[in-house]
């Protein structure tokens, strides 16, 4: 599905000029309680005596777009609702009013998409927000909520937000990635699958957590626990760390827009006063391709993580040559 396309620079205004002369004919609470589909054919008619009135000729194309709009703006979102009827976007990004991107397969793209004034978004944020009973105002600037399908929301506005009120929308896949579709998308390959497949009835949890490198991930863990003002000593708490966790799995999106499995790495204990770890697997960039894709291939280290013989007792055996370094499992090709 494409997004909408202006067709003429003064539509904008038309639309608003018509959708508060439509607001005024309507009757908005019978109109909500009929639902979308069933005020259409209304909506259709009085957006055509309404455009005959403004002195305005527009094509049949120009009235079923201006009346879906009108009807987005009374039961939807306004001009995000396009976006969100587009299953492969990912992220819809409003920056300030004027400015509105998208991510589309891993890939950041700015959109025609406006909002009238600040004002206009405002009210899109207060309908997401006060659908779920919260509020968003200068004594309470920055707000997350949930849409009806489940996707985050985060909202910020002045005086937080120094250029005006800026919008993100984190959505979801409405089809799950499978082990087969994750190995043909190049995000790892399958000896790194066969290492990770933990599912319900096994020991221990997964989480995420934002950062650059596996090293990095338990520093950062390390920082939340101090800013929780517990005073425990640093020591204790990296041996929680260090007993706690096995395996962190570092996730990055590549310039050509895949997500790869960049390290997965085994926590191994304790060095002193240092949480110790071992890289087992790793993706080693090579370069950027002529069309833009990144270069490079899946590797094992040669190192045989410890927890193997965790599995073992588990009745779960790895076989040794899926971390033999010489062979670069999968398809056998080099990304």
């Amino acid at each position: 599905m494409g997004i909408i396309s202006t067709s003429r620079p003064d539509f904008g205004a038309i639309k608003a000029a018509i959708h508060r002369k439509l607001i005024q004919r309507l009757n908005l609470e019978r109109v909500t309680q009929m639902g979308r589909e069933a005020v259409r054919p209304e909506v259709a008619q009085i957006v055509e005596s309404l455009a005959a009135e403004e002195n305005t000729p527009m094509t049949l194309q120009e009235r079923e777009r201006l009346s879906t709009e009108v009807l987005d703006e009374v039961f939807g979102l306004g001009p995000l609702e396009p976006l969100l009827r587009d299953p492969s976007i990912s992220d819809i990004l409003v920056n300030t009013y004027k400015s509105t991107y998208i991510e589309r397969h891993g890939l950041l793209e700015r959109t025609n998409i406006q909002f009238r004034d600040d004002a206009h978004l405002m009210s899109i944020i207060d309908r997401i927000v006060s659908a779920v009973g919260r509020r968003v105002d200068e004594s309470s600037p920055m707000v997350d909520a949930r849409l009806p399908d489940g996707s985050r929301v985060n909202a910020i506005i002045p005086p937080l937000a120094i250029d005006g009120p800026c919008l993100s929308i984190r959505r979801f896949g409405r089809d799950p990635l499978g082990p087969d579709e994750l190995i043909q998308n190049q995000s790892l390959t399958a000896p790194m699958l066969e290492l990770l497949p933990m599912n319900t009835g096994h020991d221990g949890s997964m989480t995420t957590i934002h950062a650059n490198t596996p090293r990095d991930a338990l520093g950062r863990l390390e920082t939340m626990v101090a800013m929780a003002n517990l005073n425990i000593p640093d020591t204790a708490t990296r041996r929680q760390i260090a007993s706690a966790i096995d395996v962190v799995v570092q996730i990055s999106r590549q310039s050509d827009g895949k997500r790869r499995v960049m390290t997965i790495a085994e926590v191994t204990g304790m060095e002193g006063e240092v949480v110790t770890m071992q890289d087992i697997f790793m993706f080693k960039k090579a370069g950027i391709g002529e069309k833009g894709e990144v270069l490079g291939e899946f590797v094992p280290t040669g190192i045989r993580p410890k927890f193997a013989e965790r599995l073992v007792t588990s009745g779960f055996t790895l076989p040794m040559t899926m971390f033999e370094p010489q062979t670069v499992r999968g398809n056998g090709r080099s990304w």
